[in-house]
Order: C-alpha cells, then sequence, then structure tokens
C-alpha cells in the first residue's frame, strides 16, 4: 500500500504561533552577559525555559541510522533525486538557489546545522563556548576530518572559509548574517574563535546557514573563480560530475569522518515542468522529487508504490516590488495590489490547496514571527480606494487607471515554471480588476535572478526562507538598505527600519528582541515592499523503497547521509 508521512501541518503551525511568543521567556544558565539564544519553536514539542538559552553544545548527532540497519545485499544503491530549480554551481558561498544548498548538504559541513526538529546541533564542531561578555566564540572541532582531496579540515580551513563568506569581493548573500564578526582566530588545529564587535544572540545559528559550509582551501586557491564548478568538501560524498543547468552526480566519501554513508551514489537531476517530473517519478526514472505540485497530489496519492511525505517550511513565498519604480515608489500602489489578490483562491486553485496565506514575511516556525498580524484580506474596493488616494483614476474608460497622462502599466517578472506562470496569470488578473495592467515575463531561472537583482522587474515572485529558526537572516538579508542590490531586490531603504535591526541584533535580552522584531515585521507590512502570498509546505514524493529519509521543514538542509535503497 502506499504510505503517507505527514505532520498535520496546518494545526502544528497554529500551535506554533502560541510558542513563539514563549520562546525567549529564559533565564541565563550562568551569571553572565551572554545573550540568551531564540530558539525555534520545536518541530514536535516545545522547548522547557532551559532549552531556550546560549546555544551549548549537544551529545545529539545530526543523523545517525541504527547500526543494524543495513541496505539489502545485492540492492544498486543509487538515488535519482530531481529537483525543480537548477543549481548555479557547486560553491556554497556565492549559490542562490536552495536547492543548489540542499545537493550541496552531501557535499560539504557546517560547523553546526538545525536538524529536522529545528533544534541546533554540532556538525564539524563537538562544542563551543562564549565569553561572559558573549562577544568571543570559542568553538573545538570534531579531529580526524578529512577533505575530499585529502587534506585535513582544521581550524585554518575554518577560517578561510568564512573569511570567504565575509569577502566583499564574493558578493556572498550570507555575509549581512555575519557583520559582527570582527576576526576570527586559529587557537590551535582544532580550535577556532570569532571575536565580535557585539553580542548577538542569533550568532552560532547563522553558522548553521548554508553559506557557513567549509570549503577545502587548497581546492578555492588551486581553481580560484572555476571552484564554483567543482567544489569540494568534508561530506559524506564528493563530486564526480557537475553539469551547470543539467545535474549533478555525487558519490560515497569511503573516508567521512562518520563513517560512510548508505548510498553508493546520488544522481541529480533538473526537472522543471510539473507534469514530466511526477510523470518521471512514478515511471521510475526518479526516485525522489522534491517538490510536488499540490494540483498533482491526488495522482501521487493514488499510486501505491509512492511514499508523500509532507510537513511544514520555512518558506514564505511573495510578491515583491522594486520600491525605486516610479510606479511603487508609493506604498499606497503597493497597498493597493495586495488588496486586490484574492490569495486564498489562488491557493486553492492554482496550488492545489497547498499552504496556507501568509500574514508577514516570517514562518510561524522562527523566532520574531507575530503572531498578532492577519493575512491581508481581498478587498478590491479597498484597493480601488488606495489607487484613488494615490491619484490614479481611469479618465478614458479604458478600465486602467491613469495619472498626468501615464496608464498604470508595469511589468510582472515570473520564473518560467508552469505553475508559476498559472500563479502570476491569477494575480494579473485580479489587479486588472482594479485598474492595474501588469505585462508577464516569463524568464528562465538565471535570466530571472539577474532581472529581479538588477531592478528590471517592477514586480516579480520568489520565496525566501529563515531556515535558521530565526527571523534575522530574512529580515536583515531581505530589507536592510546596506544589502541593495545583493538581497534586497525590492530596494527598500528606511531609516527606522534599519535602525530597528540593528537594535534587535545587539538586543541580549530574548523578550526585548522580539518585540524588536515584531515592530520591524510590522513596519513592513505598512510600507509593503513584499506582498507575503503563502506559507509552503514541503512536499515531496519517493518510491518507497527509499528508505532513512527525514524531512525537515529546512528548505536549504536536505540529509541523504542516513538514506539507503531497500527494495
Amino acid at each position: 500500500m502506499k504510505k503517507m508521512k505527514t505532520s498535520r501541518t496546518w494545526m502544528w503551525i497554529a500551535l506554533m504561533m502560541i510558542l513563539v511568543l514563549v520562546a525567549g521567556c529564559a533565564s541565563p544558565q550562568t551569571p553572565t552577559a551572554a545573550p540568551q539564544e531564540p530558539t525555534a519553536p520545536a518541530v514536535e514539542a516545545p522547548k522547557t525555559p532551559e532549552e531556550s538559552e546560549v546555544p551549548e553544545a549537544t551529545e545529539e548527532v545530526v543523523s545517525e541510522p541504527p547500526a543494524e540497519v543495513k541496505p539489502p545485499e545485492g540492492v544498486e544503491q543509487v538515488l535519482r533525486i530531481n529537483f525543480r530549480i537548477p543549481a548555479g554551481g557547486v560553491d556554497p558561498v556565492v549559490e542562490q538557489a536552495d536547492a543548489g544548498f540542499q545537493m550541496m548538504s552531501a557535499v560539504y559541513d557546517r560547523l553546526v546545522v538545525v536538524n529536522s526538529k529545528m533544534e541546533l546541533v554540532p556538525q564539524l564542531a563537538d562544542s563551543w563556548d562564549v565569553s561572559p561578555d558573549a562577544k568571543t566564540w570559542t568553538f573545538h572541532l570534531h579531529p580526524g576530518v578529512k577533505f575530499h582531496d585529502g587534506t585535513t579540515l582544521d581550524a585554518e580551513a575554518v577560517k578561510h572559509s568564512i573569511s570567504r563568506v565575509l569577502d566583499p569581493a564574493n558578493a556572498s548573500l550570507y555575509a549581512s548574517t555575519l557583520t559582527m564578526v570582527d576576526s576570527i582566530e586559529v587557537i590551535d588545529p582544532l580550535t577556532v574563535r570569532f571575536n565580535l564587535s557585539y553580542p548577538f544572540a542569533a550568532f552560532v545559528r547563522s553558522l548553521a546557514l548554508p553559506g557557513a559550509m567549509i570549503t577545502c582551501p587548497q581546492e578555492v586557491e588551486k581553481w580560484g573563480k572555476d571552484f564554483v564548478q567543482h567544489g569540494c568538501g568534508s561530506g559524506p560524498f564528493y563530486i564526480d560530475k557537475f553539469v551547470p543547468g543539467e545535474g549533478m552526480e555525487v558519490v560515497r566519501f569511503d573516508d567521512y569522518w562518520r563513517g560512510p554513508a548508505k548510498l553508493d551514489r546520488i544522481v541529480y537531476t533538473f526537472i522543471s515542468d510539473e507534469q514530466a517530473r511526477v510523470s518521471a517519478l512514478i515511471a521510475g526514472d526518479t526516485d525522489f522529487e522534491t517538490n510536488i505540485p499540490g494540483p498533482m497530489l491526488p495522482l501521487v496519492e493514488s499510486n501505491p508504490d509512492l511514499t508523500i511525505e509532507r510537513g511544514p517550511a520555512m518558506m514564505v513565498e511573495y510578491i515583491g516590488f522594486n520600491t525605486t519604480d516610479p510606479i511603487f515608489s508609493d506604498k499606497l500602489v503597493r497597498q493597493a495590489v495586495a488588496y486586490s489578490i484574492d490569495m486564498e483562491t489562488l491557493i486553492k486553485n492554482v496550488m492545489g490547496g497547498v499552504g496556507v496565506h501568509a500574514s508577514q514575511p516570517i514562518s510561524p516556525l522562527a523566532f520574531g514571527y507575530d503572531p498578532s498580524l492577519k493575512p491581508i484580506p481581498y478587498d478590491p474596493a479597498k484597493a480601488t480606494e488606495l489607487l484613488k488616494q494615490a491619484g490614479w483614476s481611469d479618465t478614458n474608460g479604458d478600465k486602467v487607471m491613469d495619472k498626468n497622462g501615464e496608464s498604470l502599466t508595469t511589468k510582472f517578472c515570473i520564473m518560467s515554471i508552469p505553475q508559476m506562470v498559472q500563479f502570476a496569470q491569477g494575480v494579473q488578473a485580479y489587479m486588472r480588476d482594479v485598474g492595474i495592467d501588469a505585462q508577464i515575463e516569463s524568464l528562465d531561472w538565471g535570466t530571472y535572478l539577474d532581472a529581479a537583482q538588477s531592478g528590471n522587474c517592477p514586480i516579480f515572485e520568489i520565496g525566501e526562507g529563515a531556515n535558521t529558526g530565526d527571523a534575522d537572516y530574512i529580515l536583515w538579508s531581505q530589507f536592510h538598505s546596506s544589502m541593495i542590490p545583493a538581497s534586497n531586490w525590492t530596494r527598500y531603504n528606511s531609516r527606522t527600519y534599519d535602525e530597528l535591526m540593528v537594535q534587535q541584533r545587539q538586543e541580549v535580552d530574548p523578550d526585548k528582541r522580539l518585540e524588536l522584531l515584531n515592530q520591524s515585521v510590522r513596519l513592513l507590512m505598512e510600507d509593503m515592499p513584499w506582498v507575503p502570498t503563502w506559507v509552503r509546505e514541503n512536499l515531496q514524493a519517493h518510491k518507497s523503497y527509499v528508505k532513512g529519509y527525514v524531512q525537515g521543514p529546512s528548505t536549504t538542509y536536505m540529509d541523504l547521509y542516513p538514506v539507503y535503497i531497500g527494495k
């Protein structure tokens, strides 16, 4: 029989909204000034106050299948897994696609990771400690770790890797999460120290972001800018072949420090068309599909050979505006777009009911989520009134608003994925009903990224997630003015917002920091550089003979180390 693994997602999310309110109500373990870590709500159970304090290493490993679980003899241990969006390369410092980071999770390790329960757990760092003023963080590395080229992963390698993130020449999207790092010291081969300019409660969680994967210094120096096509880490698999836009193959690294993985090889493919990728899974051309379109869920559910993985995700989809565009520089127009869209209907009819209407840029799973905010309702009358307040009216009766002789006509950029194009068409129709004429421009992934980042898209749609469980990454990288245009594609520039973000980073009290984050979110929902559309669900499916996989909310981490083929 077909099996379904699901987590009663949205009942669970409702519980998490409550848990966010109490996520930081802890007292310090020691009488120091160390910031209390605002731990994200746990996936399966709320944390106790003691678990919400300054993060310390736990004894839990990232994933460890029971020793007695062994793949059946004579069964080829090759996993074929598909993503709908291709990876731009295999260098985590410069990659932008979540699919790329999920793939690279098999190739690279991090000092720490956030596991499937959104718990912070050690990976390369066996333990860490923090100074009384919380500005010095010392990490103790696991001994005997080797990169795929045979060289040793030591403190120098960690310093080299994180320094690449901080180097402006690399324009890493993740540099913004580590701006408080003043210096990195190598104490001894297995000890590395981070000196911060100010205490930052989410610092350790920032090291779980994919940009902080540890890369091999020797291979980086060997390949230079071409490292993006080669890659080299210390993970359970090494890269055998990478073809941009087509796929990647990785092979088991037998000298992996946690022991060899179960799989011999993983073959990653990129098929974007919804029907084609689901058909490939059903036909057995692939074993695992990472993104099942909601409308095709009944077809997958009816197949007895497939197991469905369904659970909450950190990603929030959104419609973004270039706030320097002559039309969308006016927040009244941006607000009008938000009220013009019947998002509930689009989620039901285009997304197949997978996902829930978002109330803000932050997932309910993240510290910083504000449960007092409600999704923007469908209210075309209010949208029309807001446009009139902004000076727009239909003076010539063509059903398109105009002002000073210029019509309210704009461009809407979307990825050339059929479901997303259909979504854009629905949004286009709703905007047209209130007098906004949006012309859709469908672009391939690479062209789309370039267009949105360069400011050539007045309106665009994409998703982003607070994958560490802390809102800081999203709120800083997507909206702080210092991130224009690297990751702040809306070009949102607010001195008040910037000041709030600096204050929350430097606040050590979790309750006060939560309030600052909530103030930031409320300001965003007033200024509306984004229209949050829906909170994604992780909806995946694989052949039932794929064993050992545990799904998590992160869209940038995928643990295939314990997976094996059991048929």
